[in-house]
């Protein structure tokens, strides 16, 4: 049985303040970070919408290409040029030790099925982590033209197709029967076996809509839809997000209790009195609001 609160409202005032020399550091190290989606980007349009593109399978099964493997190294190349003491996990090559306290979490191309199908929701994520705590977080989806980028305490900034960059805010929609939600798809769910759950999100909502890729959390913090609810996600799904969220006055919670970047990657995310209506449809008693 999942551990989730049941029908409280979370406490809405957030992670622990961060210090603002760490704040700086992080705001450095999103520097490199656009620099280096930037050029993700690049590679990621030459082939998108491409018959040249090669849609690989992985040991697990999953889909790569040789996009998602480029532009991680596209990636580590930059932050090995800038701050070569940080450690780097990436989906693509693994972990990387660094001594610094301070980790890189990259997907280069969050939502590879997305993109291998010619669908404009995959981003590039890029999660920066101080003593294993989500600092800062830039996310980029080339095809759509769109931004968004956080500091701990620093907002959070949504830059448009055509540019324009504006505030972050979450919708702010507190009742379940109103709220329209993203919700993950049924075998996601039944992957890490909470199959169930997933009509009973898709019968107490207004309506869901089905992003599955990083474009759903996107949605949330930029207010366009109410809320998300995911399983099965990875570390190098949620880091970016983390922070990005909190800035927009979103709670990021896990179901179980625990770590909501850990396993097994099953969120919720929303403004906290949503949130809070949302984990009580998992039948079960607490959960842990996390949003950094």
């Amino acid at each position: 049985m999942l551990a989730v609160m049941h029908a409280a409202i979370p406490d809405s005032s957030g992670p622990p303040p961060v210090a603002e020399a760490i704040r700086d550091a992080a705001a450095a190290r999103l520097e490199v970070a656009r620099a280096a989606a930037a050029e993700v980007a690049e590679l990621a349009l030459r082939f998108y919408q491409s018959p040249e593109l090669e849609v690989l399978r992985k040991d697990d099964g999953s889909e790569v290409t040789p996009v998602d493997r480029d532009g991680e190294t596209l990636i580590r190349r930059r932050i090995e040029a800038v701050f070569p003491e940080d450690a780097i996990l990436g989906e693509e090559h693994g972990e990387r030790d660094g001594s610094s306290g301070w980790r890189w979490v990259l997907d280069p191309i969050d939502g590879t099925r997305s993109f291998a199908n010619g669908m404009p929701s995959f981003c590039t994520l890029i999660g920066i982590e101080h003593d294993e705590q989500p600092v800062a977080g830039f996310t980029q989806w080339p095809a759509l033209g769109e931004t968004l980028e956080a500091v701990r305490g620093r907002g959070a900034r949504w830059r448009t197709r055509g540019g324009r960059v504006r505030a972050a805010r979450v919708s702010g929609e507190s009742q379940v029967s109103r709220a329209t939600i993203q919700l993950g798809a049924p075998s996601s769910f039944a992957g890490v076996g909470q199959g169930p759950a997933h009509p009973r999100f898709a019968a107490a909502v207004r309506r869901i809509r089905g992003w599955d890729d990083g474009f759903a959390f996107a949605l949330v913090a930029t207010g366009r839809v109410d809320g998300a609810v995911q399983c099965g996600l990875s570390r190098w799904d949620l880091s970016a997000f983390a922070p990005i969220l909190a800035e927009a006055g979103a709670v990021l919670a896990a179901w179980d209790g625990g770590d909501p970047l850990g396993p097994p990657g099953c969120v919720l995310t929303g403004s906290p009195e949503l949130v809070a209506g949302l984990a009580a449809l998992t039948g079960g008693e607490e959960y842990r609001q996390r949003a950094d």
